[in-house]
């Protein structure tokens, strides 16, 4: 009896976190097929002037978060697949969290980072997908590997694996999943 009752709640654990950040359904994309073909991701900007009232310290301010998301969004953003249309897409970020010490079974405590991704016309500027919001929890990670920590000791680390989900939360939503 205590057996089944053992094995039935390990069952119900991966429905419990179904509705938990972190975890995403399909994303329609923002741009159809033939705009997709049509353009070339020429360029990225990144917006934290928001995050200077929320922090800013002589080893992690608005200017860290804007060097590593716009880091993120060249690897992850800037390509050509051979469009005519150049555009730059521009990310906006909000909000910078770490709330806790560690990141729990169903992702209490964890570090999380918001804001918006558009995209616009590179030559023009006209907007051709309008601010969308985005937010991106960080699973955490520790020197030695064992645990998903969120160490507030090691924020740059953090802050990296931070910008990398925004980017990939802004791919998403302009590409689909």
């Amino acid at each position: 009896m205590l057996r089944r009752v053992f094995i039935c709640g390990l069952a119900v654990l991966p429905l419990m976190g179904c509705g938990q950040p972190g975890l995403t359904e399909y994303v329609t994309p923002a741009l159809d097929a033939p705009t997709i073909r049509a353009v070339t991701f020429s360029g990225a900007t990144v917006d934290t002037r928001a995050l200077r009232e929320q922090f800013d310290t002589p080893d992690f301010n608005s200017a860290t978060v804007r060097t590593e998301v716009l880091d993120a969004a060249e690897r992850e953003l800037i390509w050509d697949i051979g469009g005519t249309r150049a555009t730059r897409v521009e990310l906006i970020v909000t909000d910078v969290r770490f709330d806790g010490n560690e990141a729990g079974l169903f992702g209490q405590g964890v570090a999380v980072m918001r804001g918006t991704v558009s995209l616009v016309d590179a030559t023009t500027g006209a907007v051709i997908v309008a601010p969308t919001e985005i937010f991106s929890p960080g699973i955490g990670w520790v020197a030695d590997g064992n645990q998903p920590d969120i160490t507030q000791a090691d924020r740059g680390t953090e802050l990296t694996e931070l910008a990398e989900q925004f980017v990939a939360r802004a791919r998403r939503v302009l590409l689909g999943a």
